[in-house]
């Protein structure tokens, strides 16, 4: 009888492979090949049963014919010609068909795909230390890493290891990084990948975007690096920054991860939300009350945002907390849907309609986008524009209009543009074109990123100051557990993002305390030299000088009243952005204050806390 064997091999190989790769999908190769092996015993004694029933053979003669048919068809040639010998025989021979060109088949397809797979996920080296990780599906990883290279000494040699969550954002990635850089495919939480990434030794890990999953995720890869660093006591401090692009989740991430790291697995985490930190960067590099000094008091300082975007909503924020100038202030947001924006306005700050001094710290006006050419403005008024939006065209074709609409009193357009966008390019040329209105691209997270730690430092002398103050007071208690009873007496690294914002909003205020000071003498003012750094003109330092001695000798003049009652309008206007409204009588569980009242009616024992603000801010300015 012939056979075309080739086709039936073909044909129960394919069948074998559909019936087991549910199998394939939850067992080891170690344990298919048990099963395998187990079901090739049971075959044996079973065949060697059947033998010795309807062939006359001994149990023991029927394994040795079992074993032999299995092994090799050709020994049926020896056989008899009953039927029931050629049965079992043709049975033996399709049963030795399915396990070898069957099981082992698809054990070895199987195997060979993890191989393929294991080479598609990147060729790391097996010993890797001191390295930074990036793990980011997006376009910008080459932005990231020159902020890196940025941020290292000239003598440290960064080595860097790009992770993609799937193999579909290969090609991007390997066209957006830098040469020598490792590329990796890998869901970064896994054991499988800490492991081989090697990130225990690390000195970098930095995690864009949730990189593909939920925040749990992260947290899991946080508690896994956790436990194996406080095992191994590493000399090296590792850096973890995690973008998390929910505010909301911020103060309560930062609580969870306070209870469970430990100072002996030295990592030092980092959470960031890039809009934030971008909306702070924009405001800081293009201050809203211009770059030389305010001639008349009457004048108005408006910043209007056209457009409404998550960066958007960031800029607000800050703009709350920080914007409380010398003269009057407005903000202007203009959309598409004015009600529907007045509607979030009211509830997201439901306290700033409350009294005649709550809309005046923070005046918020919603008016349609086609309007915006109409709004009533003064010749001597400053005037800032915030392009905002997330298709980049539109913003582009916007800016381009704002800055020949010859608005009255227009300084600067802030544009909100990512960093991969060519239009920043743009607009840089065209700032060095003569012109009277400049554009400038702001909310880049590479920048954020780069500038992130800089950007704290008057925030983080000021916080230092707070808690050797608290120390010397005996104010900073310890609980049983380790913590501390009052949250705000954590050290930098380990305080929430609620209580460094409430340094933050100080320190980046006290610049415009100074450009206040120097208004009203009309003199020059502050020079920026880089973010973290200024210069004080003589004059200028004289003015501060003398407000800090006439502090400490417990004399009070009109400079440090007029810096206390802006710091009064700063530290109100902070509560509003956090949903506090005013009310007879304090109460903190329901965000009810009474002190949000104009500075002149405070008492004289709460002023001194405005006082005392100022003159540490004024201090670590003047230090440096």
């Amino acid at each position: 009888m012939t056979y075309k064997r080739k086709d039936r091999y073909t044909l129960i190989v394919n069948f074998l492979k559909k019936l087991i790769r549910p199998v394939n999908m939850r067992i080891s190769l170690t344990g298919k090949l048990l099963i395998a092996f187990s079901f090739i015993i049971f075959l044996i004694f079973a065949s060697a049963f059947l033998a010795s029933e309807f062939l006359n053979m001994t149990f023991r003669e029927g394994l040795w014919w079992a074993w032999t048919r299995l092994i090799d068809s050709g020994f049926s040639d020896d056989d008899d010609d009953s039927s029931i010998n050629m049965i079992l025989s043709s049975v033996m021979f399709f049963l030795s068909v399915l396990i070898y060109a069957g099981v082992f088949i698809t054990i070895f397809t199987e195997a060979l795909e993890n191989m393929v797979s294991f080479f598609k996920k990147g060729r790391i080296p097996k010993k890797l230390s001191g390295h930074t990780v990036i793990a980011s599906n997006d376009t910008q990883t080459k932005h990231y890493i020159e902020a890196v290279k940025t941020l290292s000494s000239h003598s440290e040699k960064d080595s860097f290891l790009v992770v993609i969550s799937e193999q579909q954002y290969f090609e991007q990635t390997r066209e957006n990084s830098l040469k020598q850089t490792l590329i990796a495919i890998f869901h970064i939480w896994t054991m499988e990948a800490i492991n081989r990434l090697q990130l225990k030794n690390a000195k970098r890990i930095i995690l864009l975007g949730n990189f593909g999953g939920d925040m749990s995720q992260i947290l899991k890869l946080i508690t896994q690096l956790n436990s194996i660093r406080s095992l191994d006591n590493p000399k090296e401090e590792l850096k973890l920054y995690i973008e998390v692009n929910n505010r909301l989740l911020l103060p309560q991430l930062q609580m969870a991860i306070r209870r469970f790291v430990s100072n002996e697995a030295k990592i030092e985490i980092c959470l960031m939300n890039m809009e934030n930190t971008s909306a702070r960067l924009a405001l800081l590099n293009y201050p809203l009350d211009g770059v030389v000094r305010i001639e008349k008091q009457s004048a108005q300082i408006t910043f209007i945002i056209q457009g409404w975007s998550t960066f958007a909503e960031a800029l607000l924020q800050q703009v709350l907390r920080v914007g409380h100038y010398y003269c009057a202030f407005r903000i202007v947001i203009a959309t598409d849907n004015t009600f529907a924006m007045q509607e979030k306005i009211n509830h997201d700050y439901p306290g700033i309609s409350g009294t005649d001094y709550t809309k005046r710290v923070v005046n918020i006006e919603c008016i349609d986008i086609e309007s915006i050419h109409s709004l009533e403005v003064q010749s001597e008024d400053i005037v800032t524009l915030a392009i905002c939006g997330e298709n980049s065209d539109d913003v582009f074709i916007q800016a381009m209009q704002a800055s020949i609409s010859n608005m009255t009193g227009l300084m600067q357009v802030l544009v909100e543009l990512p960093d991969d966008s060519g239009y920043r390019d743009v607009f840089n040329e065209i700032n060095q074109a003569e012109g009277d209105v400049r554009i400038f691209p702001v909310d880049s997270h590479v920048a954020a990123f780069e500038l992130m730690e800089q950007l704290d430092v008057f925030a983080q002398k000021g916080h230092e100051k707070y808690i050797k103050a608290r120390e010397d007071q005996g104010k900073r208690l310890i609980k049983a557990d380790g913590s501390y009873e009052n949250p705000a007496d954590y050290p930098w690294e380990l305080l929430d993002e609620t209580n460094r914002n409430w340094n933050r909003s100080p320190a980046d205020h006290a610049l415009i305390k100074l450009n206040a000071l120097a208004d009203k003498y009309q003199i020059e003012r502050y020079r920026k030299v880089s973010i973290g750094q200024i210069s004080l003109t003589n004059d200028l330092k004289k003015k501060v000088a003398d407000i800090i001695c006439s502090f400490g000798k417990k004399i009070l003049n009109n400079d440090m009243e007029l810096l206390a009652g802006l710091e009064h309008d700063r530290w109100s206007g902070e509560k509003l952005s956090e949903g506090w409204h005013f009310g007879q009588e304090t109460d903190k569980k329901n965000k009810i204050s009474s002190f949000l009242i104009p500075y002149r009616a405070l008492s004289d024992e709460v002023k001194q806390y405005d006082r005392e603000q100022v003159v540490a801010q004024l201090t670590n300015l003047f230090d440096n």
